[in-house]
């Protein structure tokens, strides 16, 4: 522990000195003492006793110094004068000279004065006389040599002791004045508005004034002798080791005048921002140390955040105002360019409001505004972003808009919200809302031409008649009419029985027979012929109409199964059907597939549902045990369009699955593209050994079969066998020959 000590002395500069001059003094002061003995200066004493007192007094010395550095006290102050003085006097008492070199004890009280104040003048002045006293002592008893006669070495002693004496009321004097400037300089570190600290190289705290008390929550006993590191939070607790080293091994110039925003520490663990100016304190034979001024930032961080709030809020309703909403805007329009998910505005003006601010006056008028951007709040999602742009003009950001039904529901509900009265004090009025809806759907539109499009179809709702909502009718408006006639049509589909079936075979690689169907839905709307799923399944799905059209699919697939396993018994032909999240949400999937099954008589180990993964993620929770259920009847799952996902392994573990279908991404590339071929065969691999059939699906050319040949794929589904059949035609393709799977041969 002392060597320990000994080295850290040495790496601060004026500590690394002094050490250094006690490691060289004893060989000097020996080479010294040959000399002055050859011409009798020196009394004749052993020639190693004087080094050896040199080099013990000086190891003594500071390291009663370094203690008394450490903490300052009155115990301390006693131990490090005492060895000093005791030094002086047993070396020059040594040499012969007793008080004739007393000048020594003056250069150690001026040391102890100096390091601990003009207090300490009592107790240097007295172990100095009583040093010199014990010396005059030896010399009279004969334990020490004196090159002085004896009467008058003791005559000498007592002027010495005088001088001394002297010498340290004036420089008591001299003291009293710099201590009354080292008070005056206290008094403005402690009076000093902002928080004052000192760190030694250690990183301990060396000072601590009444700011940073106030600021940190510690008192200066406290956090005096404690890690700096007690103020700062974790992440600036490396960095400051840096600085602290940096200082210790380059010195004053690492430490350049520095102002930095940092995070504070309080004493209750709160942080708190702060700026800290840190400097290098550095002087002669003290301990380095860096100054910190830090000022809590607190309130004008409060007071810059009213300002920003102020900048970007309308000060009457405090919603977002215009600067604001075209920032969510513009980064919605991004967002929609990324995911392509359509996101909507709505312009939201206040009919009749001119007349409440005539008649009942502007107070009124701003009641009326501050009520009316609360009911419209409430009417919004979340999500969504209400701003005031002026006057009676509010506007609505909607993002990941599913449907344009969405927003239009959105807008039907600000519009009933509004038309309740409103009570103005002693006063009611009555206002109602017309909207205009604009959409981005691919995120290329201008910001302020989608407030503008909106903007001009809130004036075509005031136009044809108020109260109501209009869209903006260029190609969206087109959309819109499209999208609203289809599902006006497609809920009438199933009353007008206009929906058919089709089915699509599976065929065994081993044999080439045809050993499942896939049920797929087709739409045979008036006026528009035979409409494939892409165009109408999306908008089923979000008006919920999928529920009652996949019923209708399950119902219809398993009556024609169940044909076919009493006209084929032999075959076992399996049907496959779609289901949707909508469906198995419901909570009455589970009754509906039974009563298919019963209505019908099939056997459950001919139907097959097959689900994608983002149905299994929409309620993963619920819908897990649902699929228990529904296995345990023994009908077969099938996770569709695997790998187009993030967690289709996932997925295998956690339901159970017992068909895997490969989506026909992977199949378009297999054979000519290297990734998707490792990848079908990959899960081909996987399958096999979890024992789950595979279904390739999007099977086109017969290089692709022959590559799924080759890989071991034991079913295959595509347009290579057969594109989709209605109900009444798969009788031919079960009854005509076995599929040749062999690349060169055609049916």
């Amino acid at each position: 522990m002392v060597w320990g000590r000994l080295r850290r002395l040495v790496s601060a500069d004026a500590r690394g000195v002094h050490f250094a001059a006690v490691l060289f003094m004893g060989p000097c002061a020996a080479a010294a003492i040959v000399a002055l003995r050859s011409v009798h200066l020196v009394a004749w004493t052993p020639i190693w006793l004087i080094p050896c007192l040199l080099v013990c007094g000086q190891s003594l010395t500071t390291t009663t110094g370094w203690w008394w550095d450490r903490r300052p006290n009155r115990l301390r102050l006693h131990a490090k004068i005492a060895s000093q003085a005791l030094v002086v006097t047993a070396t020059v008492y040594a040499t012969g000279w007793g008080p004739a070199l007393a000048i020594g004890l003056v250069l150690v009280g001026q040391e102890g004065l100096t390091s601990a104040g003009s207090s300490s003048e009592r107790a240097v002045l007295g172990w100095s006389l009583a040093c010199m006293a014990a010396g005059q002592g030896l010399i009279a008893l004969g334990w020490a040599p004196s090159l002085i006669p004896v009467p008058e070495v003791h005559g000498l002693a007592v002027l010495m002791a005088i001088g001394i004496a002297f010498s340290y009321r004036s420089l008591r004097a001299a003291l009293v004045e710099r201590d009354a400037a080292s008070a005056h300089h206290r008094a403005v570190v402690e009076n000093a508005a902002e928080g004052i600290y000192t760190v030694t190289l250690d990183g301990t705290v060396r000072s601590f004034n009444a700011a940073a008390e106030a600021m940190f929550g510690w008192t200066a006993s406290e956090i005096i002798g404690q890690s700096v590191t007690t103020l700062m939070p974790a992440e600036l607790h490396e960095p400051l080791v840096r600085f602290l080293a940096s200082y210790a091994s380059q010195g004053r110039a690492a430490v350049q005048r520095t102002d930095m925003q940092i995070a504070g520490v309080r004493r209750d663990g709160e942080q708190f921002p702060m700026m800290a100016s840190t400097s290098a304190i550095t002087i002669t034979g003290s301990v380095p140390l860096v100054s910190c001024i830090a000022r809590d930032l607190s309130e004008q961080k409060h007071f810059e955040a009213q300002l920003a709030h102020q900048a970007l809020h309308d000060a009457l309703t405090g919603l977002p105002n215009r600067v604001m909403f075209v920032d969510h805007v513009d980064q919605a329009l991004a967002r929609v360019r990324r995911h392509g998910q359509m996101c909507g505005v709505l312009f939201v003006d206040l009919d009749r409001f001119k007349a409440v601010n005539d008649t009942l006056g502007h107070a009124a008028g701003d009641l009326l505004l501050a009520q009316a951007a609360r009911r419209i709040r409430a009417a919004v999602r979340e999500t969504d972003t209400l701003a005031r742009l002026g006057g009676d003009e509010f506007v609505v950001l909607c993002e990941d808009v599913e449907g344009v039904h969405h927003v239009t529901d959105l807008a039907q509900r600000i519009i009933t919200s509004l038309q309740s009265p409103f009570h103005l004090g002693d006063d009611d009025a009555q206002v109602s809302a017309s909207i205009g809806i604009a959409f981005s759907v691919d995120g290329t539109d201008a910001v302020d031409a989608l407030v503008a499009n909106a903007d001009l179809a809130m004036y075509r709702a005031k136009q044809n008649g108020r109260s109501r909502y209009e869209l903006f009718d260029d190609a969206m408006q087109k959309w819109v009419l499209s999208q609203t006639a289809i599902e006006h049509d497609l809920r009438l589909a199933l009353p007008r029985r206009e929906l058919r079936l089709f089915c699509q075979p599976i065929v065994e690689a081993d044999t080439g027979c045809i050993r499942a169907f896939e049920a797929l839905v087709r739409w045979e709307r008036p006026g528009c012929g035979l409409v494939g799923p892409d165009d109408f399944i999306s908008i089923a799905e979000e008006t919920g109409l999928i529920v009652d059209i996949g019923s209708w699919v399950l119902n219809e697939a398993c009556d024609h199964a169940a044909r076919w396993a009493e006209q084929w018994p032999e075959r076992s032909l399996c049907i496959a059907v779609n289901v949707s999240s909508r469906q198995l949400l419901t909570g009455e999937f589970l009754d509906t597939v039974k009563r298919a099954l019963d209505r019908t008589g099939l056997d459950p180990a001919l139907l097959t549902l097959e689900l994608t993964e983002s149905t299994l993620i929409d309620d993963a929770v619920s819908v897990a045990p649902l699929l228990h259920e529904i296995r345990s009847l023994g009908v077969n799952l099938a996770l569709d369009d695997f790998g187009t996902g993030y967690s289709s392994l996932t997925y295998l573990r956690a339901f159970p699955i017992n068909i895997v279908k490969i989506d026909k991404s992977f199949i378009r590339a297999i054979g000519t593209e290297r990734e998707d071929t490792a990848i079908v065969a990959a899960v081909i691999a996987l399958a096999n050994n979890l024992e789950l059939r595979v279904v390739a699906e999007g099977i086109n050319t017969y290089e692709q079969l022959a590559v799924l040949l080759q890989l071991g794929c034991t079913y295959m589904q595509g347009y290579l066998f057969s594109d989709p059949k209605s109900a009444d035609q798969v009788a031919r393709l079960v009854e005509a020959p076995m599929l040749s799977l062999q690349p060169g041969t055609n049916r």
